[in-house]
Formats: structure tokens, sequence, C-alpha cells
């Protein structure tokens, strides 16, 4: 199967965005009970500046993470120690292209 490539992220209003992929690949499904999408979230929550959600759109790119389910356990419980510390598990794989995300600042961090 070929790879989709994420392109971005971007909002499309008040509570609603768009996760543009490009190639032969369906929108991400929600992997379990209670996932979501994580920048879905964010905008929804409508507490943040537009700068504080790039800084965080930067950090779900670089960690190429799209749920809740992408950086938890298996139960949702807890974020796996990797995430905390600013780095993706060499174990996990992705079945999309990311766009290339340099390492961030801390100030991206700090959000």
């Amino acid at each position: 199967m070929q790879k989709g490539t994420i392109m971005g992220i971007r909002s499309l209003g008040k509570c609603k965005f768009e996760l543009s992929i490009v190639g032969r690949h369906p929108c991400p499904t929600l992997a379990r009970s209670n996932d979501f999408n994580l920048m879905e979230k964010i905008i929804e929550s409508e507490r943040l500046s537009k700068k504080e959600i790039l800084s965080i759109q930067r950090c779900l790119i670089y960690l190429q993470v799209l749920h809740v389910s992408d950086i938890s356990n298996g139960l949702g419980t807890s974020i796996h120690p990797s995430f905390v510390h600013r780095v993706r598990p060499e174990y996990m794989s992705s079945k999309y292209i990311w766009p290339y995300q340099p390492k961030l600042p801390p100030s991206d961090w700090s959000v």
C-alpha cells in the first residue's frame, strides 16, 4: 500500500480542522474507544491563541502523532515516557509520510 503524505493541518474555522493528506490513503480512524484527534480537541477548546495552536501543531508534526492513542499506553491511562521527553519512540512507525519538522525551540514545547 502506498503511503499518504501529510501536508499539514489547517483550521477551517472555530471548531473544525482539515488534515491534508496527499496520496492513496484514507483519513485516519480512531484506534480505540475514548480515543480522539489531538488537534481537533485543541481547536475545540477555544482556550489557545492562534500562535499557541501553531506551536502545538509543530510539536505534533515533529512527534508524528494525530491521536491521543499515538502517545498513550494501551489503556490510555498514561503518556509514553518518550513523548514526555519530546522524542518519538524508535519502534513506532507511521503509515504516513510526514513533512519535515526541524527540532523545535523550547517556546513551542512550553505551550
